[in-house]
């Protein structure tokens, strides 16, 4: 079956005159080989790991921020790179990266330069040439890449002759109904697949680059690449045989989602019709994508550090918005007339995401009947509280109009800390004092912050 495969993706590459890896190829590498790569050319090629995918396009397109980074690795030193290589990183592109992550990154570059060396003096570069697989092990485990996948890259950027192209795999996987696993590293499934055309390595590593042309998009390559979203499937040769295109692209599958939504049948389709009709060509079917699908709602923007390319970070971009949007929809929906809820967390569910994003403190009340069901709820000040702007005048005279017979106080916190401050304390005791005397009850004081909140009740102090 990959013969076949294979076969169909060379053909319809010559037939469109695209340029695929030959023989012809053979001079350059045994070249490039003869001695070990400059350390320049490595940090190039690793610079391409160790920048986050969200920075890739910039890096890639705008040449003199490579040749900034270019520069600073190549002057560090054994004495410098432990006080400069931070410095380094806030003085880039990566200077709005958190904390957590810069150190990540600093971690790598220092573990890179240690190991420079090993290329300078050769030893790397000739168990490279005599035991690949043993080189390769080492190159792997000593700069420590996450898997198989980059370390090849890595290998194949610096001109050693090693597969890499996941997307070609990738593509292969689709064609025959399968999903990898992501937390697989699959790197060696695909050397089992191109073992099955070619003994040798230098012609599984030609094949390797022929079918990356097809697969993975690139500067200088075709503008027709496969497996990359729907309208790819229109100059695909593989549609035919292909399982995935069958499942997820085919128009009788598109047909039957439209058909639903047109008929009002929406429940019918799973949150997974619903996902991928939403993002269109925004969906390409990755293991990344279907991942992010599982675990959909339950996402956040540091998944954008594991999107592999263009598509899939539009993707995860589009599920993004999908949240935030639900979010936005429920959260601002006004209380009920009606409503009503039973403790303190309920009402921080309810108002947090009004709340917790104001850049200034913002005063409110929720007027409750004798029920304690909402009868309405009321802004009474915008400003830092005081004494003055939070008047019982103001606080209880929408809840004596509305013949209220308690209030819930409710303000936020924008630092972010819910803990209460004096003057909150002072004017939640003068507030429940004076609801007292007019007969309408405080039953609570919640203050909102970033990631939770505070409760009067709940801590005993009213």
């Amino acid at each position: 079956m990959f013969e076949i495969f294979k076969n169909t993706i060379i053909d319809w590459l010559f037939s469109r005159n695209i340029p695929v890896k030959t023989h012809f190829d053979l001079s350059r590498l045994k070249t490039a080989v003869e001695f070990p790569p400059h350390q320049i050319i490595l940090w190039e090629n690793y610079l391409h790991h160790l920048i986050p995918n969200a920075y890739k396009t910039l890096l890639f397109r705008q040449p003199q921020v490579k040749l900034w980074f270019l520069s600073r690795f190549t002057e560090l030193t054994a004495y410098t790179i432990d006080k400069n290589i931070l410095k380094i990183i806030d003085n880039s592109i990566l200077c709005t990266l958190s904390y957590t992550e810069k150190e990540d990154i600093a971690r790598k570059i220092i573990v890179f330069h240690s190991k420079l060396n090993n290329w300078i003096n050769g030893s790397w570069h000739r168990l490279l040439i005599s035991d690949p697989w043993e080189g390769f092990k080492t190159v792997k485990n000593q700069l420590k890449f996450e898997n198989h996948w980059q370390c090849a890259t890595f290998l194949s950027q610096s001109n050693y002759t090693f597969p890499c192209s996941y997307p070609a795999y990738n593509g292969w996987l689709k064609w025959r109904g399968k999903i990898e696993n992501p937390d697989k590293d699959s790197y060696f499934s695909w050397i089992s697949m191109l073992s099955q055309i070619h003994d040798t390595p230098i012609d599984q590593f030609l094949l390797d680059r022929s079918l990356d042309v097809a697969f993975s998009p690139g500067f200088g390559k075709s503008s027709e690449i496969l497996c990359q979203n729907q309208s790819s499937c229109q100059i695909c040769p593989l549609t035919d045989g292909c399982r995935f295109h069958s499942e997820h692209f085919s128009a009788s599958t598109y047909l039957n989602t439209v058909s639903e939504i047109k008929t009002g049948n929406y429940k019918s389709l799973s949150t997974r019709d619903l996902l991928v009709h939403l993002a269109g060509e925004c969906w390409n079917g990755s293991d990344f994508e279907n991942q992010l699908i599982l675990e959909f709602p339950f996402l956040t923007n540091s998944r954008f550090t594991e999107v592999k390319n263009e598509i899939e970070e539009k993707f995860l971009s589009t599920l993004l918005a999908i949240i935030e949007l639900n979010e936005r929809f429920q959260q601002s929906l006004p209380p009920t007339p009606g409503t009503s809820f039973v403790n303190a967390e309920e009402l921080y569910q309810h108002f947090s995401y009004e709340l917790k994003k104001e850049s200034q403190e913002s005063f409110h009340t929720i007027i409750l009947d004798n029920k304690h069901r909402i009868l309405a709820k009321r802004m009474i000040t915008l400003g830092t509280l005081n004494q003055s702007l939070v008047h019982p005048r103001e606080v209880f005279a929408p809840a004596i109009q509305l013949r209220a017979a308690a209030i819930i106080l409710i303000h936020n916190h924008p630092s972010g800390d819910p803990s209460p401050s004096n003057q909150d304390i002072s004017i939640t005791h003068r507030l429940k004092e004076v609801g007292e005397i007019v007969g309408i009850r405080v039953l609570d004081h919640i203050i909102i912050g970033d990631n939770g909140f505070y409760s009067f009740v709940d801590d005993d102090l009213l």
